[in-house]
């Protein structure tokens, strides 16, 4: 669908935040200036000192080796400056469901258990997964 509409995609898992080397963040860099392109990074709240655990935000800005988290959920948390050493650790955490079966439908309730939720996660084949960035650009 994002294809249709001109845009592509590039999804990098970061495996570990030891490797997030000068070229991962100079790509990323490049990505917050041009105009065309934008990131959101995938990453464990909890890792850069917020409540929750993984969750979804696009990058605004970076500086001076910090990055500018947009959060989506602003009611919640506003936006941030985050050390690129504490978002790469972040972004190098495992998400448990980080893969999974897109096509197996569930009509579930919300989980109230732990045994529920490894329930819902063994049906749907839930496989760990490093989390990461994905760089959305409209091709021209």
């Amino acid at each position: 669908l994002i294809e249709c509409a001109g845009f592509t995609a590039k999804v990098v898992h970061v495996n570990d935040a030891s490797t997030m080397t000068s070229s991962v963040q100079q790509e990323v860099n490049a990505a917050l200036m041009n105009t065309n392109a934008r990131v959101i990074v995938n990453y464990n709240r909890a890792l850069v000192g917020q409540e929750g655990g993984g969750h979804f935000s696009p990058l605004g800005s970076f500086s001076n080796d910090m990055y500018l988290i947009m959060d989506v959920a602003k009611y919640k948390y506003p936006y941030a400056w985050i050390s690129s050493s504490a978002l790469l650790t972040s972004m190098s955490s495992i998400d448990l469901c980080g893969k999974y079966d897109e096509k197996k439908r569930l009509n579930v309730t919300f989980p109230t258990s732990a045994h529920e939720m490894s329930k819902i996660m063994d049906e749907i084949r839930c496989q760990p997964m490093h989390r990461g960035y994905v760089i959305v650009t409209l091709e021209e």
